[in-house]
């Protein structure tokens, strides 16, 4: 079975794709035009984004927990391997079987 295109799929895709086109064609003409109207009024031509505020402060680091903290967590790998090794069954022949 070929995949042969017939007239209304071959239609399709060319108006998409000129749909596409000239709304992309259009779009860039007009931030151009905007950003050439723009230097010829003195402005200079926008380079980020106007909703973008400077003024923010960016997000405080982490907390560093205290030394007495981090002591009473214990964060040795052997213990918590040790932990899950014990409870831990191979599984059957028939759990790796599949139908």
């Amino acid at each position: 079975m070929a995949m042969d295109l017939d007239q209304q799929h071959l239609q399709l895709i060319v108006n998409v794709i000129s749909i596409t086109a000239t709304t992309s064609l259009a779009t860039m003409y007009y931030l151009l035009k905007r950003d050439l109207q723009e230097s010829l009024a003195g402005n200079p031509p926008r380079t980020q984004n106007p909703y973008h505020r400077k003024d923010l402060a960016p997000p405080p680091p982490p907390a560093v927990p205290e030394p007495e903290q981090a002591a009473a967590v214990d964060t040795d790998i052997r213990r918590f391997v040790t932990q899950r090794a014990q409870g831990w069954v191979a599984p059957s022949e028939l759990q790796w079987k599949t139908p």
